[in-house]
């Protein structure tokens, strides 16, 4: 997801300035593959271990996390919307109808569960809520109107209904472990993704519309103040829940730019746009680092 978020946000740097497509081809390209070979490390591990699959899709945690497969189809989708229209729109159909019953599963899990902690809750639960709205803004690309409409309301009145839910376990449950504290990122998804998505479908910057864009920046700057105690944190993977709010505020400001075209927009996108590619590169070699010392880790206790 943050590969795919970065490639489109460098995709809007290319628009704005009239760039040929070039690097953006590369992102594309980069984020098909690194997919491809997380799709097959999942299919052998839901081969070999599909036990332990079963027992994440009931913690009340993991459970959230199934959708980025989803989610991750519907960003190719909109990557290849203007470059293969045909292939956009088969990966737009597979991954609208596999988001939303995972979306279905989700709730009817909630629904149905007996007993939910105040620790169970945390920003993860807002994942499925901003997969509908990147349904909508997959669709639009590709002409699905009203399918789009369809996405965005379900994602904008759960992420209404969640937010609350979310900040009062923030505020009055326990604090967050260093393994999820890298989450509070996804806290500014859902608004970034709001903004654009409506944009998209109404076709203007109205006052609703600043509403969505102004509160994420908000937001954004509010977990700015959170960076110096989230960096002394020791790097795991969840670092990654950095990334794509990140790309989704860049795109947005972007967005904000080409519609108002107000320099100050301008300004803060392209300081988004460098502070986003300086942390893919940061998170991707601090995962290859990772995960070479978990093999050499491995590698010393097998011997």
């Amino acid at each position: 997801m943050g590969y795919a978020g970065f490639s489109i946000s460098f995709q809007q740097t290319e628009v704005t300035f009239g760039y040929p497509p070039g690097t953006s081809t590369l992102l594309v390209v980069y984020t098909l593959a690194t997919f491809a070979l997380l799709t097959l490390a999942y299919g052998v591990k839901a081969y070999l271990c599909w036990q332990d699959i079963c027992i994440e899709f009931n913690d009340p945690t993991d459970l959230h996390l199934f959708p980025t497969f989803s989610i991750s189809l519907l960003l190719l989708a909109t990557i290849l919307s203007h470059i293969v229209p045909m292939a956009a729109t088969a990966l737009f159909l597979a991954g609208a109808t596999l988001h939303l019953l995972l979306t279905l599963a989700v709730i009817h899990l909630w629904l149905n569960r007996a007993h939910f902690d105040v620790v169970d809750v945390n920003p993860i639960w807002l994942i499925p809520a901003v997969g509908n709205m990147l349904a909508a803004i997959a669709g639009v690309s590709l002409g699905f109107s009203e399918l789009s409409w369809f996405f965005f309301s379900i994602g904008i009145v759960f992420w209404i209904v969640l937010l609350p839910i979310v900040l009062a376990r923030l505020l009055f449950g326990p604090k967050l472990s260093e393994r999820f504290a890298p989450t509070l990122f996804l806290l500014l998804a859902p608004p970034a993704v709001s903004f654009i998505t409506y944009v998209m479908l109404a076709g203007v910057v109205d006052p609703l519309a600043r509403v969505f864009y102004y509160f994420a920046l908000f937001t954004a700057l509010l977990l700015l103040v959170q960076v110096p105690r989230l960096a002394r944190l020791e790097f795991s993977l969840s670092w990654w829940a950095y990334s794509f709010p990140l790309a989704a505020m860049t795109v947005a400001t972007w967005q904000m730019q080409r519609k108002t075209q107000v320099g100050m927009f301008l300004k803060l996108a392209v300081g988004l746009e460098t502070l986003l590619a300086f942390l893919i590169i940061i998170l991707t070699v601090l995962t290859v680092l990772h995960a070479a010392r978990v093999l050499a880790g491995r590698g010393a206790k097998s011997e």
